[in-house]
């Protein structure tokens, strides 16, 4: 206590990878760069899906 020696680490990036490496495998039998490209696609689906809620189409 009070040596000075105390360092902190920002885990974070590295338990976002790891996480994402667990459920890629888990989920799509892929590895964390497949799985980054599926949760980016994903992402955009969920985009365009929100858009096209907003789209009026009027009735004949």
């Amino acid at each position: 206590m009070g040596t000075g020696t105390e360092k902190e680490i920002d885990v974070w990036p590295e338990l976002q990878d790891l996480t994402g490496d667990v459920i890629s495998r888990a989920a799509f039998g892929s590895s964390l760069t497949e799985g980054r490209r599926i949760f980016r696609i994903q992402s955009e689906q969920v985009q365009l899906a929100t858009h096209m809620s907003n789209l009026h189409i009027p009735d004949p």
